[in-house]
């Protein structure tokens, strides 16, 4: 779930959408769980302190409008209403995702300290000797 929707829904919708989330762990980003399922599985982990089928369905609805999921309504052979498909789209629809900047060093160092000075004292004595040997020609 998109944390900056977040306040797009309701402390009851919210649980909802969480539990959504969860139920679609067998397949990644697809839930099929009836809403039933889902409901008794809330109140169950909140002692009876559940949400009702109404706010589940809103929750839903909010969520299709906000492109965070879509929903695939299924019938039986016989035309009755099965459960839905409810298929997590990996970024919303309305927004695209958010390019980050990366920000660099344009320099890296990865000499400690003590390299740095070994170094700087190689150098220098790389140095003296290059003036020695000018200085004898």
């Amino acid at each position: 779930m998109a944390a900056i929707h977040k306040h797009d829904f309701s402390k009851g919708e919210l649980l909802g959408l969480k539990r959504l989330v969860r139920f679609a762990a067998k397949i990644p980003g697809i839930c099929n769980a009836k809403i039933g399922t889902l409901l008794k599985a809330i109140h169950e982990e909140y002692k009876d302190n559940g949400i009702s089928r109404s706010t589940f369905k809103r929750m839903i609805k909010i969520a299709e409008e906000l492109g965070l999921i879509t929903v695939h309504e299924k019938e039986r052979k016989n035309g009755s209403q099965s459960s839905n498909h409810y298929v997590f789209l990996r970024f919303p629809v309305s927004e695209p995702p958010i390019q980050e900047i990366m920000n660099h060093p344009k320099e890296t160092s990865n000499l400690s300290k003590t390299k740095n000075k070994r170094l700087i004292n190689v150098l220098r004595f790389s140095s003296f000797l290059l003036q020695l040997i000018i200085q004898k020609k």
